[in-house]
């Protein structure tokens, strides 16, 4: 039990030692990114997904039973 705890204090002064040697980096700023929802483009997009999403359902239901 006693080299059991030798080893274990030796494991904790090794933890500490890392620690000290360690210089703290420095924090760059988050860069966010926004996009805003009222856009052309990104209203364009949505419509674009509508519609194709509404075609594949359409092409779904008018394809049952002509898959022979």
């Amino acid at each position: 039990n006693q080299t059991m705890r030798k080893e274990d204090l030796m494991m904790k002064f090794r933890k500490n030692q890392n620690k000290e040697k360690q210089i703290p980096k420095e924090k760059k700023p988050r860069v966010y990114y926004k996009v805003n929802p009222h856009k052309k483009v990104v209203i364009a997009l949505w419509v674009l997904l509508g519609l194709s999403f509404s075609f594949a359902i359409f092409k779904h239901f008018t394809a049952i039973g002509r898959m022979k």
